[in-house]
């Protein structure tokens, strides 16, 4: 008998709105239930109406349960687009950050800067001189024009690389906005 008054408590303690129910439940499908019912009649009246009631209680409880955890989806759907949708703001503040720093080159470096978009950011290699300026522009503190100078053919070539960041982040612009300055 202590078993069963602990789990009463516990039960009234914790699960006291779906143990009511189901209760009260049990209670009414006993009393609208017919005598000849033949789980009544193996059970007795008051197995039957806990049976019912624990029916009862099981089924609000995963009632409980399904709605928990819907709701702790529904809340992860929303973290995740309010995460999308702040990524997506901060890569447009960057775009507008690149824009405002291509509007600042001069046409011969935005042009040669077209090139490596054209190649897919491969090598080009030029002569030593060659080059707006000596191409040490830097975004966002990282260098975008990355030189390297090699000996081929008794002739000294520099073969110059875009930043492969500074690469990805113009070719989205490019893609996405088809520009990669305000004035384009």
């Amino acid at each position: 008998m202590p078993d069963i008054t602990t789990a009463l408590k516990v039960l009234l303690e914790n699960r006291l709105v779906p143990t009511v129910i189901g209760l009260v439940s049990g209670a009414l499908i006993y009393s609208f239930s017919s005598e000849d019912n033949w789980m009544l009649l193996k059970l007795g009246k008051f197995g039957y109406g806990l049976v019912w009631a624990g029916i009862v209680f099981l089924f609000i409880t995963f009632i409980q349960y399904c709605a928990k955890q819907c709701k702790k989806l529904l809340g992860y759907i929303k973290d995740k687009a309010e995460d999308r949708e702040y990524e997506e703001e901060k890569r447009k503040e960057l775009l507008e950050e690149l824009w405002y720093f291509m509007d600042e080159l001069d046409q011969d470096y935005i042009d040669f800067l077209k090139r490596f978009l054209d190649n897919e950011n491969d090598y080009i290699e030029e002569t030593t001189w060659f080059g707006p300026g000596y191409l040490r522009e830097f975004f966002k503190g990282r260098e975008i024009i990355l030189r390297r100078e090699v000996q081929i053919d008794e002739e000294l070539k520099v073969i110059y690389k875009m930043d492969e960041s500074f690469y990805l982040l113009l070719k989205e612009s490019k893609e996405k906005y088809n520009r990669i300055s305000h004035f384009e």
